[in-house]
């Protein structure tokens, strides 16, 4: 079993479904089993950025827009889909921990 598919198995434990299943799934036309697909490996994933390994980049930009925050429980995940939209989708969605800080009372 490759180390993939091992990663899924985790992220899917409470579904009965298979790596292959999974890439039908990627490959079909059914939008909502895209998206949830792609909100259980984008919230769940170690390396957010293996997603590439399931999911291949034209279909990811076709279905990151249409993930909504309100499908993540986790303030990392929810800043992890902002970062995701940000880099993929040029959208500018402030991520506070990430900002520049300007401090007013500081001396040299």
């Amino acid at each position: 079993m490759m180390e993939q598919e091992l990663e899924l198995k985790k992220i899917f434990w409470d579904y009965n479904i298979n790596y292959e299943e999974i890439h039908n799934i990627i490959k079909s036309n059914d939008i909502r089993k895209k998206k949830w697909i792609l909100a259980k490996l984008l919230g769940n994933l170690k390396n957010p950025f293996e997603i590439f390994h399931v999911f291949p980049k034209d279909e990811f930009i076709k279905v990151l827009p249409l993930l909504e925050e309100k499908v993540f429980y986790h303030y990392f995940q929810k800043r992890r889909l902002k970062i995701f939209k940000n880099i993929y989708l040029k959208e500018n969605n402030i991520i506070p921990e990430a900002e520049w800080k300007t401090y007013t009372n500081y001396k040299i």
